[in-house]
């Protein structure tokens, strides 16, 4: 009988061990998969502010190019 009570004992406390590293590593995934939403999304903040730039400069070119020009203009573009 004590031969039984020590092996059911042993038996439970191998599973409340396992239990507990099992809840850990899901502590810690959580933890890795929350760093990688963060990383995603401040890559992405980055490359919208990037697009942002390029798009202002684009406009910003466009509208100097599409300027009118008066007829005593003597830049390159109205003289060449």
């Amino acid at each position: 009988m004590t031969t039984f009570v020590i092996i059911l004992v042993a038996i439970t406390t191998i599973l409340a061990v396992l239990y507990l590293v099992g809840f850990l590593i899901d502590i810690f995934d959580e933890s890795d998969r929350q760093i990688e939403i963060a990383r995603i999304n401040r890559e992405r903040r980055q490359a919208e502010a990037r697009i942002n730039r390029l798009t202002s400069a684009a406009i910003q070119q466009m509208t100097e190019a599409a300027a009118p020009h008066g007829a005593f203009c003597q830049c390159a573009r109205c003289i060449g």
